[in-house]
């Protein structure tokens, strides 16, 4: 159940449907969910088109979004995108143990 907020040109990701209530999602639901969407989504009542990707990467490193890892801990991968025109540049960043990946399209 992946869900996808937007904002108009922003958008915030969560692990649960966003649109539909079910009953197991709760506070401990998939290591904090709720959590991390609310902070997703107030994050993205101030970003703007001007937000830099050092911002948005700052904020996606801090709790209750940045879970870290462990042995039964998944991660939280952040991902900015840019655009200018045609070019697309796609930034993707889950941890300090693994490089950045810049995927674009020219």
């Amino acid at each position: 159940m992946n869900t996808t907020v937007t904002r108009g040109k922003t958008l915030a990701h969560a692990n649960h449907n966003t649109s539909k209530h079910y009953d197991f999602i709760n506070d401990a639901f998939g290591s904090h969910s709720l959590a991390r969407q609310a902070a997703a989504e107030k994050f993205l009542e101030t970003a703007t088109i001007d937000t830099t990707k050092a911002e948005a990467t700052d904020f996606a490193r801090t709790k209750p979004l940045w879970k870290g890892r462990g042995e039964m801990m998944g991660t939280v991968t952040s991902t900015h995108f840019t655009t200018d025109g045609e070019k697309i540049d796609i930034y993707i960043t889950t941890d300090s143990d693994h490089k950045e990946v810049h995927i674009k399209n020219y």
